[in-house]
């Protein structure tokens, strides 16, 4: 993590970098980590969410604001998300 606390995974998502973020899942990174989720949910990375999915990411998840992926995906315009 970095200073503001943000995981490796959470990077990767929020930049688009499926195979980072792969790599990342094998090799331990846990995919329920609400803010990697939170993080693509906004970017609209339709194959990073499925992985995270995959991966036993929580669809209820919230940020520390209350807000859930549903609501940042919707916020962000991403429709295909929701």
């Amino acid at each position: 993590m970095d200073r503001q606390e943000w995981t490796l995974l959470q990077f990767a998502t929020l930049n688009g970098h499926l195979a980072v973020a792969q790599l990342l899942l094998r090799n331990s990174a846990v995919a329920s980590d609400s803010n990697a989720f939170q993080a693509v949910s906004g970017q609209g990375h339709e194959s990073l969410i499925q992985l995270l999915l995959d991966n036993s990411a929580d669809v209820n998840s919230s940020d520390k604001n209350c807000r859930n992926v549903l609501q940042d995906a919707g916020f962000d315009g991403q429709e295909s998300i929701i």
